[in-house]
């Protein structure tokens, strides 16, 4: 048999040689989706320390912020403190900062997922429970909702559909102004402009990540903070921290950096590695700090030892030209 290519019928090929062509083909695709693959790896964080964190019991950390140089702190678990996080050479403490009554309204815990703060030292707490943000004023002497319910414009969107998959962190961008993210399934973001009456919100789903994502796990936010000009978010399933840029009228992802490394280093795993646990995530000049939430979850290395982590990063050095 003999395979007649292109319009001149002189020009034949064996089937051999088509199938070695064929391959030689394959594995020029292959090689190229390779170096795409690659290429696509997110650069590594540094790490600096790696510390376990004592505090009251059933601590489990959620959202990080930094103000006036303290890193703070709210947990899941605890409605009525902001902690703060006092760095030592070999574990960090968590301490009460501020303590306050939230508001009751006989329905269960609020769920804080995120915090942050503006100039005057307010803070904005979103719950994931009650899908509003709080304002506690810098002293704890008032906790009042600064938001109506932001679920149904959520759920117009598509987002916080997926049961323990609400709002999961919280960032101002502006006095009034804050851009919430929902964690997952789909993930998505919703901008709040709470200086108009009444308040404006854009909610959108954001697609997946440019890099990989281990198989099983999806993609999502867990925690957002501003620094200078830029929003960063956690993307814990990803051991990702982005850049969320505005573009187009929405954020999407563009720099990003993984930490993976530390996470799934032996000596700071936790006995079940299934997903990350990520949650909390704060940066300046200097640090990059993410606080993992490990439930109470003992590590692989010490099996006593149930505290969560704060790991502090630097960037990398710009890569060369």
């Amino acid at each position: 048999m003999v395979l007649t290519i292109g319009k001149d019928a002189g020009a034949r090929m064996r089937p051999s040689h088509l199938t070695n062509r064929c391959a030689v083909l394959l594995l020029m695709i292959l090689a190229s989706a390779a170096r795409a693959a690659v290429a696509k790896k997110p650069p590594d964080l540094v790490l600096r320390a790696a510390l376990p964190v004592d505090g009251p019991a059933d601590l489990q950390p959620s959202g990080l912020c930094w103000w006036r140089g303290n890193l703070l702190m709210v947990s899941d678990k605890h409605d009525g403190t902001v902690f703060r996080l006092k760095v030592g050479k070999d574990r960090a403490l968590a301490e009460q900062f501020v303590t306050f009554i939230p508001p009751a309204d006989g329905a269960g815990r609020l769920d804080y997922e995120g915090v942050a703060c503006d100039a005057l030292r307010n803070f904005y707490i979103v719950s994931e429970s009650r899908s509003r943000i709080l304002q506690v004023t810098p002293d704890g002497s008032n906790a009042l909702w600064y938001s109506p319910p932001l679920e149904d414009a959520g759920l117009e969107a598509g987002l916080l559909r997926s049961a323990n998959a609400g709002f999961e962190g919280i960032a101002m961008t502006a006095p009034n102004r804050f851009v919430l993210c929902a964690e997952r399934e789909p993930r998505g973001i919703m901008e709040v402009n709470l200086d108009v009456d009444p308040m404006e919100t854009m909610a959108y789903q954001c697609g997946r990540p440019a890099y990989e994502l281990q198989p099983g796990r999806s993609a999502d936010f867990t925690d957002l903070c501003v620094f200078g000009d830029s929003l960063y978010a956690l993307v814990r399933n990803a051991h990702a921290v982005v850049v969320l840029r505005a573009e187009g009228g929405r954020y999407v992802e563009s720099g990003t950096w993984s930490y993976g490394f530390a996470e799934n280093d032996i000596r700071y795993q936790y006995v079940d590695m299934k997903y990350g646990k990520a949650e909390g995530l704060a940066v300046d000049a200097q640090q990059v700090c993410i606080i993992i939430d490990n439930n109470g979850m003992a590590r692989r290395s010490d099996r006593k030892d149930c505290r969560p982590l704060l790991f502090i990063f630097s960037f990398p050095p710009p890569a060369a030209p």
